[in-house]
């Protein structure tokens, strides 16, 4: 047997294969600050405490609280809290523990971050509403806020963004320094949506898990081939990667290469 060893550039050719439909999305886990862009989509799943857990969110809208389940004081339909047409943010009926699913046309799960002040972000619907942050005063005690969206000319709050690293999720909070301060969600308006709670234990703080939407995103197929010459082309290693439709695939770089011929 002989060995030859290859000390050259190889030809590297990327081969797109199994690609998605150009309008599906797909979607990367977010874990770090650097994550947290303005002007990106993203999805946002509730992962706990609490029942339900693993469900993710998306705004229903236009909507008027029908059942406010003894949560809100008086006048909590008013117009003047929550300005004309808002809607509610709302979870999933089931949770899943699966990364997202979603196709390119079911945006109603995704929003879009814009950055404030001191790395603060506001939380914008599919809808072009905003996601409401506002502790409001009259709300019974010990209870939690439901959060509706709401015109940027009504009030376009700005949530933080703190990386839990013992739980490896996020707290979203609006800042406030009462009770009601954090995202979460519950059973409560019309059988679930999400609300601005914390417990005095802190429990209720809310967890969550973000992913970046990628959309028109493929999977290609990049494989790895050396010329070895007189038509010898031989093909040896090759990996699933996704990117987005028009973007460059860089093909991974070997500095040699050793054959075993018989």
């Amino acid at each position: 047997m002989r060995k030859t060893t290859l000390l050259c550039a190889l030809l590297a050719t990327a081969l797109c294969g199994g690609a998605q439909a150009q309008d599906d999305v797909t979607y990367s886990l977010v874990t770090t600050a650097d994550g947290l862009t303005n002007g990106t989509k993203y999805v946002l799943k509730y992962t706990g405490p609490g029942n339900p857990a693993n469900v993710y969110i998306y705004e229903e809208t236009p909507h008027t609280c029908n059942d406010n389940n003894g949560w809100q004081g008086n006048g909590w339909n008013a117009t003047t809290l929550l300005g004309e047409n808002y809607g509610i943010v709302r979870r999933q009926a089931n949770g899943t523990s699966d990364a997202p699913s979603f196709t390119a046309d079911q945006t109603q799960y995704f929003f879009t971050l814009e950055a404030g002040d001191n790395g603060t972000f506001a939380i914008k619907s599919a809808s072009g509403n905003y996601v409401d942050g506002r502790d409001f005063t009259d709300v019974v005690s010990n209870k939690g806020v439901p959060v509706h969206t709401v015109s940027s000319t009504v009030n376009k709050s700005y949530f933080t963004f703190t990386w839990d690293s013992g739980q490896s999720r996020w707290n979203i909070g609006n800042g406030a320094a009462s009770g009601r301060n954090y995202l979460n969600v519950g059973n409560g308006v019309d059988g679930g949506c999400v609300t601005l709670w914390n417990s005095p234990n802190g429990n209720d703080k809310g967890l969550w898990q973000l992913y970046a939407v990628l959309e028109n995103a493929v999977t290609v197929t990049v494989t790895s081939r050396v010329d070895l010459g007189n038509g010898d082309v031989r093909d040896y290693d090759s990996e699933k990667v996704s990117t987005t439709i028009g973007a460059s695939v860089a093909a991974p770089t070997y500095s040699y290469l050793t054959l075993a011929e018989g």
